[in-house]
């Protein structure tokens, strides 16, 4: 039931005449979400959202009352032929799911999720929604990595590209990786994108009875016409982007000799070979 309703609530239903607009990135930088720089989120009509900007981050939590354990904010921007939409994040007071979905803007209901469950330590999975209530489970696996609530940031990336639908779980400073999950799919190759996280509750089964404390910080979102394949390595500043002020955070870091400088083995030690990987993950 609770997967479900979480492919649902990704989902939601429709927002009106779809909003056609170029590739975004939203690092919630200017302290806002809905103003429209550059794009505006709005809440789940399905199932609605609380979320606000704190610090630069959009931090997504449950809609106070909320009869299901799942928020979702939503941007209307339109992608006609199909999309790639990523998200970093970091998981507040799991267990639970922490997802990007593409959906159709006709309905709302029709589309694909990418989730990233903390449950046994990390599951990535991939669904299609088709009408209310009904999903297809395209496939599932554990990440690479036994995740840990002291893990901090992580990424998730939703691909619905020429048939194939993937999904891509890693953490900063890892190589971009193979999909974790593809399957042969094109039933929705439109849509709008969607973050949503689902609470499973303080009970060890996960998957249980929901809880409502669970919430999501979500550093930037991106969604893009052409499939995304940084892995982000170069993203000193965590905004979203590559460029200068990247470098100059590198260089601050390295002369502060800060974790953010320390790239290369041995660790713990700020040298060339520092500068030489930054510079390697700076032009991917």
């Amino acid at each position: 039931m609770l997967t479900t309703t979480l492919a649902v609530a990704l989902c939601g239903v429709a927002m009106g005449p779809p909003k056609f607009a170029p590739d975004w990135l939203d690092n919630f930088n200017d302290g806002s979400a809905t103003d429209g720089s550059p794009v505006s989120w709005v809440d789940s009509p399905a199932f609605g959202s609380a979320f606000e900007v704190v610090d630069g981050d959009l931090v997504v939590s449950m809609a106070p009352g909320a009869s299901v354990p799942i928020s979702s904010p939503r941007v209307g921007n339109y992608f006609a032929d199909g999309a790639s939409v990523r998200a970093r994040m970091v998981a507040v007071n799991g267990p639970g799911r922490y997802t990007v979905a593409f959906a159709d803007a006709e309905t709302g209901i029709k589309g694909y999720v990418a989730s990233f469950s903390t449950c046994q330590g990390g599951r990535v999975e991939l669904f299609r929604g088709d009408v209310i209530g009904q999903i297809v489970y395209l496939g599932g696996g554990s990440v690479l990595w036994p995740y840990s609530p002291v893990d901090g940031d992580f990424y998730v990336q939703l691909d619905v590209f020429e048939g194939v639908v993937s999904a891509r779980v890693w953490r900063p400073g890892e190589a971009f990786p193979e999909a974790a999950i593809s399957a042969p799919d094109m039933t929705y190759p439109d849509g709008v994108m969607s973050i949503a996280i689902q609470d499973f509750g303080s009970g060890a089964s996960c998957g249980g009875i929901g809880g409502t404390d669970t919430s999501a910080v979500v550093r930037f979102a991106q969604a893009a016409s052409n499939p995304l394949t940084s892995s982000g390595r170069g993203d000193i500043n965590v905004d979203g982007q590559q460029d200068f002020t990247d470098v100059l955070a590198f260089l601050t870091a390295f002369a502060d000799m800060g974790g953010a400088a320390d790239l290369a083995e041995p660790f713990g030690q700020w040298d060339f070979s520092d500068v030489v990987a930054f510079l390697v993950a700076f032009s991917e």
